[in-house]
């Protein structure tokens, strides 16, 4: 029986559900730094710091062994040097540098875009559970209404089966959207518990989330100070066309090899009146002819123009988006004041907070002014929930996200983080 007990309390201990792991907006944000392709791309970055890519002041040292006029009597030998260009490793050294700058670059990108992808998620968490309990309070209305008919129809009063029938089709679709904002929260949940390399449930706490009041202030002080801040696409475009600048010096100064080789040697020859053992030195210079890389001088210049016009388009193009997006923001700010100032102004909130003027309606007149209150409460969440986003990803285009302090731009106070 004991053995039966433990058994059974076990099991009961087993199935008692785990409290979700409560995590904050900060450290979501700070697990940027673990997101796995940058930090592949970080790796990167490190081990091409480490190569050397440097060639010694030596190209070629050769021991050589001859005769002289096919004498075997008279024997040659020596020590034959090449060296590499004389500044050669200098623009080696600033090759490497500018391959690292590309590599660098593009990891930053792939940080910008993983912060963007956190800062969705929080989104995307944020508005799912307040538009999930939203639509629970319009879908309880609903019930409420569908009650009131009942009990008129019970008590023989005459009710509009256009009414009933609009009842029944909203509740219908606020469940399909109670549905898909059940959806849009498991799916941000599961992507922050990726971020964290989480294995349990997970639930952000949100209760200095920003108000949409904080936003219009972010976005007038953006208007008012248009931030200069260099954009990681442009910096990968001047990388490479650093990259391309000093695969040209390198041309260049192979093309300066002007000392061939450095030959030191000694001669044995037979001991007569006119011949005797000798040392001898010889020097050998090269003429560059510039022109022999003529295709491949051009080929960079090419291929440096198309860099430059790319850069040119990059920046041009990012202008434009960051203005299309700047004023969809606006509209939307301006959208979210129209529909507060006529909530503030509606008739139907004087009604509902009027004790006469509630006691002068009919049961269904009642709930079709409090249905008609939430709905506009539930519109104007939709839209609250569009404009962050909007708000989001202006920050991103402007580079504001990731501009040093790092701040949290969900949070009332914009918090470092």
């Amino acid at each position: 029986m004991k053995v039966l007990l433990c058994s059974l309390s076990l099991l009961l201990a087993s199935l008692t559900p785990i409290d979700p792991i409560k995590i904050s907006m900060k450290e979501v944000l700070a697990s940027v730094n673990q997101d796995e392709q940058w930090r592949l791309s970080q790796q990167t970055v490190n081990w091409l710091e480490q190569q050397n890519y440097q060639n010694p002041l030596l190209q070629k040292l050769e021991l050589r062994a001859g005769s002289n006029d096919f004498s075997l009597t008279r024997q040659q030998y020596g020590i034959r040097v090449s060296p590499n260009a004389f500044g050669l490793s200098k623009y080696q050294k600033q090759y490497q540098q500018a391959q690292s700058g590309v590599l660098q670059a593009e990891a930053e990108v792939y940080w910008n875009e993983a912060l963007l992808q956190r800062y969705e998620a929080i989104v995307a968490y944020h508005f799912a559970q307040q538009l999930t309990l939203a639509s629970q309070k319009l879908d309880s209305l609903y019930q409420a209404q569908e009650q009131v008919f009942r009990a008129m129809l019970r008590q023989g009063l005459s009710v509009k089966v256009k009414e009933v029938v609009e009842n029944e089709q909203d509740r219908q679709s606020l469940r399909l959207d109670q549905a898909q904002f059940l959806q849009a929260k498991s799916q941000a949940e599961e992507k922050i518990r990726q971020f964290i390399a989480g294995t349990g449930a997970v639930e952000l706490e949100l209760l200095d989330f920003i108000s949409i009041a904080r936003i219009e202030q972010v976005i007038a002080r953006i208007q008012a100070n248009s931030l200069d801040i260099p954009l990681a696409e442009a910096k990968i475009r001047q990388a490479q066309m650093g990259l391309v600048q000093s695969e040209m010096d390198l041309l260049k100064v192979r093309n300066r090899e002007y000392l061939s080789f450095f030959q030191f040697g000694y001669e044995r020859a037979p001991k007569t009146p006119t011949l005797d053992d000798d040392l001898f030195m010889r020097l050998g210079l090269n003429i560059p002819l510039n022109s022999n890389n003529r295709f491949k001088n051009n080929e960079l210049a090419l291929e440096m123009y198309e860099l430059n016009t790319k850069n040119t388009l990059t920046l041009s193009r990012r202008k434009q988006e960051l203005d299309v997006q700047l004023n969809k923001v606006r509209h939307l700010i301006q959208e979210h004041q129209l529909l507060k100032e006529q909530e503030g102004k509606n008739l139907l909130l004087s009604i509902l907070e009027d004790p006469a003027l509630r006691a002068s309606l009919t049961p269904t007149e009642l709930m079709e002014v409090k249905l008609m209150q939430q709905k506009k409460q539930f519109a104007r969440l939709k839209l609250s929930e569009e404009l962050t986003q909007e708000y989001i990803q202006l920050l991103y285009l402007n580079g504001q996200l990731s501009q040093k302090p790092l701040l949290n731009y969900l949070s009332a106070n914009l918090e470092p983080w």
